[in-house]
């Protein structure tokens, strides 16, 4: 997974998967999460937010997404994406982007 830039007024996501359209089963799901700190400020949890398909067409190109998650994202939030082709192969959790 590539980088992914959060903006919290438009709700929307801008990712990049490096996987060229024959190393993977196109299209990709990406499924964002949102990593919050729980109640007592140590332990974080991890909450599904939304999805996108990313289509071979698409491959190694920045694609846009807007959604709506449940509960609005708030500074402090974390953003993390993860991508599972129709093989059902998934790539690493990306690294995580900071809502600001």
């Amino acid at each position: 997974m590539g980088q992914q830039r959060y903006q919290t007024v438009t709700n929307t996501v801008s990712t990049f998967v490096s996987t060229i359209a024959l190393s993977a089963l196109y299209p990709l799901q990406i499924d964002f999460y949102r990593v919050r700190l729980n109640s007592d400020g140590i332990t974080k949890r991890i909450e599904w937010i939304g999805s996108s398909e990313y289509l071979g067409t698409q491959a190694q190109t920045t694609v846009t997404v807007t959604f709506d998650p449940d509960e609005e994202l708030v500074a402090g939030d974390e953003i993390v994406a993860i991508a599972t082709d129709g093989g059902n192969n998934s790539s690493e959790l990306s690294n995580p982007t900071l809502v600001v």
